[in-house]
């Protein structure tokens, strides 16, 4: 059961958040980020994983904010958790609200959904 660990990869858009900036948009990272984007809804719990941790793994992973690497190795401990059978649902709020500060930090600064102005 994935339902809350894995990235809320929506096109909602927030009013109060701010302007793209895009200021990572050709490092390593955005390009490993924007491949887990894309394969996380068509590959299995396992895939999901490597994909994640490759994400992090990059040698320009952003050192700001500090917590952005906190968030990601939490969402990876939570798809170990589901590998090895211990995953607890009553943490689904913590991954949830992790995974919307990762996909914020993508969208402003890879430049994630710019394609979809305004949502």
């Amino acid at each position: 059961m994935l339902l809350c660990i894995g990235l809320v990869l929506s096109g909602c858009g927030d009013s109060s958040a701010s302007k793209p900036e895009g200021k990572l948009k050709n490092t390593q990272y955005c390009k490993k980020y924007k491949e887990f984007e894309e394969k996380v809804p068509v590959v299995k719990t396992g895939e999901q994983l490597k994909l994640l941790e490759a994400v992090i793994d990059t040698k320009d992973f952003p050192s700001q904010p500090p917590s952005l690497k906190q968030d990601y190795e939490l969402i990876i401990d939570g798809y170990k958790q589901i590998g090895n059978g211990t995953y607890k649902t009553d943490n689904q709020d913590k991954y949830k609200k992790a995974s919307e500060r990762i996909q914020r930090h993508a969208i402003e600064n890879c430049e994630i959904l710019v394609s979809n102005s305004g949502t």
